[in-house]
């Protein structure tokens, strides 16, 4: 793949957040959804909380650095998932599939689906950035996109965010498969160890920072009248 194509690609992802998010800031315009829920996404998560995450991921991955070579040998010495697990943990980390999954949540449930596409927005955001920036070679030589990994990070994304909205029911089958699509990068040799501890610590940033300004008390405000509304994860 050329990087023109690369680039083409990854700006595909962009093109679709920013149509899902124009159309939605054009329904919650009245509710002023920018300020009260996006805005807040890109700067609550920046306290005590999600720094110890995206520092814990950081010296994680560096202490992960060290097994790099040594994992992967371990997984081209043979196929340790088989071809259809292998290919059902890839499906499950891209970052279509977690959109789609994350709009058809918001027809049932548009709070915590919103909650859960701007996570995929700030994962896939920062990652994008990171990619671009340090531009480290895949363990199979296929391009610079190694670290950190989209896959894994858009999985841990989505797996929090149904984790901050539902609770244990959720987070058991959710991160059971988002560690299956951790495997499958490996198995694939797409991926060193270092690049999915980091990736891990990404997503779990900012389905955090998505969720933590849904699961509070929030004002509402009618012609009517006005009340207060509490919702927090179970």
């Amino acid at each position: 793949m050329s990087a023109m194509e690369r680039v083409s690609k990854s700006l595909k992802f962009i093109i679709i957040y920013v149509a899902l998010f124009s159309g939605m800031n054009s329904l919650f315009a009245q509710t002023k959804y920018v300020e009260s829920h996006l805005k807040p996404t890109f700067t609550d998560g920046w306290d005590t909380g999600g720094l110890l995450i995206l520092g814990t991921g950081t010296v994680l991955g560096i202490a992960a650095h060290q097994y790099d070579d040594k994992v992967k040998r371990w997984f081209n010495k043979e196929s340790r998932l088989g071809s259809g697990l292998t290919d059902f943990g890839n499906s499950f980390g891209t970052r279509y599939v977690n959109i789609v999954a994350a709009g058809i949540q918001m027809i049932w449930d548009r709070s915590n689906g919103l909650s859960h596409l701007e996570g995929l927005l700030g994962t896939n955001l920062m990652v994008f950035i990171m990619k671009k920036s340090i531009h480290r070679t895949r363990p199979n030589g296929e391009n610079e996109d190694s670290f950190p990994s989209g896959h894994t990070s858009t999985a841990f994304a989505s797996s929090g965010s149904l984790s901050y909205a539902y609770g244990w029911k959720a987070a058991i089958p959710a991160y059971t498969l988002t560690t299956l699509t951790l495997l499958a990068r490996l198995e694939d040799n797409k991926h060193w160890l270092s690049d999915l501890v980091v990736a891990t610590s990404i997503g779990v940033f900012w389905a955090r920072s998505s969720g933590i300004h849904h699961h509070y008390l929030t004002p509402l405000i009618f012609n009517e009248g006005g009340g207060i509304q509490f919702s927090a994860p179970f």
